[in-house]
């Protein structure tokens, strides 16, 4: 038997204060091989978004941690890619348009 039941509820309810809430993010993709465009091209684990816009990267435990959401997606240790944009032309189009606006001024 607990000798001190007041004392030991007041531990407990103290270090269960001391836990910090988490995070709300709207996904949280993780278990991937996220490929990033920082400075070193580092490759990460996992990410979380809000409001359509990344709030963190980082390790699998990191993320899930300090985050959670409604939407958790495991990729099961597939890539990421970062977004590319498609800026494509058609070639005879684009170069025609070059000539018929060249400015020759100069030349």
């Amino acid at each position: 038997m607990i000798k001190y039941p007041v004392f030991t509820l007041i531990i407990i309810f103290s270090m269960m204060a001391c836990q910090s809430p988490k995070e709300k993010a709207d996904l949280i993709i993780h278990n991937a091989l996220v490929y990033t465009v920082d400075e070193k091209f580092s490759i990460q684990q996992a990410f979380a978004v809000k409001d359509g816009k990344f709030i963190a990267i980082g390790t699998d435990e990191s993320i899930l941690e300090k985050f959670e959401a409604d939407s958790i997606i495991d990729m099961r240790g597939n890539p990421v890619y970062p977004g590319f944009i498609d800026a494509h032309c058609h070639f005879f189009g684009y170069g025609y348009n070059l000539l018929k606006r060249a400015d020759l001024t100069g030349t």
